[in-house]
Formats: C-alpha cells, structure tokens, sequence
C-alpha cells in the first residue's frame, strides 16, 4: 500500500521523499508531501512480515521547522542517521573488546576504582571534557558549552558479589566478583555513545545541543544515584532529561520495553 502512494505521488510537482527502515520483523515506510498552499503532510506506516499482523498507519500535519522545508529536514536527517550507523559500525570491534575487558575486571560497588579510569582515559582520549566526581563517579560533556537543550545518558558502574561459572575466555578474574547484571554492557553502550557522538560533534553544536553521559557507582544497594545527587550532581551538572537503560537478555536484540 504504501509502495501505490509513492508511485501516485513521486512525479508530482514538489516531489516526496520516502524513508524505509527494515528490520527482521517487518519495516516502517515515511512519505513526506509537499501541498499546495505550503503545507505539508506525513504519513508513516508500519508493515509486518507476519501475514496474520495489522500493518498501522499514521498521519499528521507537518510545519515548517525554524524555516527549513520539512522534505529536506527529513532527508538531512536520514543522511545523518546513515551516517552514525557507519560510525557504530567502525566501532564496534574496540567497543566489544572494551566491553569484555570490563567483564574480565569487575569491582564492587563503591571500589569502581580501574573502571573508572579506564572510562575516563578513552573518553578523554577521544577529546571529552571529563570530570572525575566524589567516589568513583564520573561526568563527561560533548557538544557545546552552553547548550540551548542538553540531554544526559546514564550508566552503571559497579558489578555483583557472584561467582563466575561462564567459562568464557573472558570471564572474572576477580575471584566471587561478576558483572552478572550486566553493567559492563551499560557502560559500554554509553561510552559508545560518547564516542559516536563526538565524531558528529559538529551538528550537535549547530543543533545547539549537548549530550552529557553520568557513569554512577554503587548501583547494587550502595545508593550511588542517591549519594550523587545529594552532592549537587544536577546543581554543578543541570541537564534538561536523563537516559539510562538495562539489559534483559530474554528481550530481542533490537526490542525496547517501556514502563
């Protein structure tokens, strides 16, 4: 259905532009028109592989944003898109060894001290502005100083008193000590994150945007987020939303679950 409207609209004077994302599951199709009068219109639409499943539509009115035509907003914002999916796949490789080395090496909460450092140091390598905190916590900014928006997103960094049975080659070599909860792969999504970011550091600085990543330890009953905080966390750091996730491996690789 959604491939009919392209054809009926794509010659017409004004043009659309169609956005198509597939995923093992099914795709998402964006049409964006241009109408008379200077108007604009989106429709997007869901289309399942499953032949039993409803496919969903949606469509709204669009204005122009901050002058700019909303054709090619939309077609700058695929291109940007595209372009931090190369940057993730150029990394990929170092953050999958990062994220086994952290495994190798977890540490209580409140004694996050080599996570810690090994954080700040290839954050700091990548050229953020870090700043160590009280304990073991850390704070590291890109973009602009003094952002219109900035958008916070959060890790854990402490690890669990578990003993390791896994037998991976990269398993605990703390003895009783295993990132059994998964935080080496929260700090590693966010330290991702903050690189991926900060080789697109130019357009977060033309958005007026800054992204600011909270690493916090004592997650694990230690009350890291709480002790933070009451050190004037959101005072010394204002931020305007935080982001934090945890991993469910029973969840499907590319599925968020919201409560």
């Amino acid at each position: 259905r959604a491939a009919a409207v392209t054809a009926r609209f794509k010659n017409r004077p004004g043009g659309v532009l169609t956005q198509e994302s597939l995923g093992p599951d099914g795709g998402h199709t964006t049409l964006v028109l241009r109408l008379p009068g200077g108007r604009y219109a989106q429709m997007k639409s869901w289309h399942s592989r499953d032949p039993n499943a409803n496919s969903v539509a949606t469509s709204r009115g669009l204005e122009a944003r901050n002058g700019r035509d909303p054709l090619a907003v939309l077609a700058a914002d695929t291109a940007e898109y595209q372009a931090f999916r190369r940057t993730f796949q150029e990394l990929e490789d170092e953050l999958v060894a990062f994220r086994r080395d952290l495994h190798s090496h977890p540490e209580l909460a409140g004694a996050e001290v080599r996570t810690t450092t090994v954080v700040a140091d290839r954050l700091t390598a990548a050229g953020l502005w870090v700043r160590l905190l009280a304990g073991s916590g850390l704070v590291a900014d890109i973009g602009p100083v003094d952002p219109a928006y900035r958008v916070a997103l959060r890790a854990d960094l402490d690890a669990l008193p578990v003993v390791e049975r896994t037998g991976l080659p990269f398993a605990s070599l703390n003895d009783g000590v295993c990132h059994a909860c998964g935080h080496d792969l929260h700090i590693t999504a966010v330290l991702g994150a903050g690189l991926a970011l900060q080789q697109h550091v130019e357009s977060l600085t033309a958005q007026g945007t800054g992204v600011r990543l909270i690493f916090q330890p004592a997650e694990e009953g230690g009350g890291g987020a709480r002790e933070m905080i009451g050190d004037g966390l959101f005072e010394q750091f204002p931020m305007d939303a935080v982001f934090g996730m945890h991993n469910w491996p029973g969840t499907q690789v590319g599925k968020f679950a919201v409560s």
